[in-house]
């Protein structure tokens, strides 16, 4: 099995507000064979976001760019915004040997998954509506209207759970963190990815 062929590529996917980001920052953390697929978007920068880092921030004509040029692997309309996932980062991680985690609406898990049926998939969800709608209200970072159509967009959101392999309940962040990394640590001792190493073993 190739360097690439080994490479784990994790999809994380969840509603707005359910913690998909923190659990990806933390496992990312963990494992320094994982890296982040960077994905593009057209919405403006937050407080603290860094281009290249958080994503790359583009134009709405760049993106149409991409678009057209069908450099993206998976791209979706996601709160009056685009997100997109490029060929050419995914390229990059796995030709360094990386595994790869794609930190996800589920319209772009969904696309990912298709194009790469071995991916291992995990939805988020939150506890409660209740939780989520704090949750959302509480990040201030977003005018009322845009929150409003966050929450509704949740509510379909949360249905898309059967799309997933996984599925964790972030009720308590610690023990989310140990749920995911279990995940991913039981994915990287699968035979197929652990072949070369016991072949040296087996072989002498």
């Amino acid at each position: 099995m190739s360097q690439q062929e080994s490479s784990i590529l994790m999809v994380i996917s969840a509603p707005s507000g359910a913690g998909k980001t923190t659990l990806a920052k933390a496992l990312l953390g963990r494992y320094e064979d994982l890296r982040i697929c960077v994905s593009h978007t057209t919405r403006p920068p937050r407080a603290g976001d860094v281009h290249g880092k958080d994503y790359y921030f583009v134009s709405h004509d760049k993106f149409d760019e991409m678009v057209a040029n069908e450099a993206f692997l998976e791209w979706a309309h996601v709160h009056d915004q685009r997100y997109g996932t490029s060929h050419a980062e995914l390229q990059k991680l796995r030709s360094e040997g990386y595994s790869v985690l794609f930190d996800v609406d589920y319209q772009g898990g969904i696309s990912i998954m298709k194009a790469y049926p071995d991916a291992v998939s995990v939805f988020i969800q939150p506890p409660s509506l209740k939780e989520l709608d704090q949750r959302i209200r509480n990040r201030a970072t977003d005018s009322p209207e845009i929150i409003n159509r966050r929450l509704e967009n949740a509510k379909f959101e949360m249905t898309q759970y059967p799309h997933y392999q996984y599925a964790i309940i972030n009720d308590d962040l610690e023990s989310a963190i140990d749920a995911i990394e279990s995940i991913y640590r039981a994915e990287k001792q699968k035979t197929a990815r652990m072949e070369s190493e016991i072949k040296t073993i087996v072989l002498g």
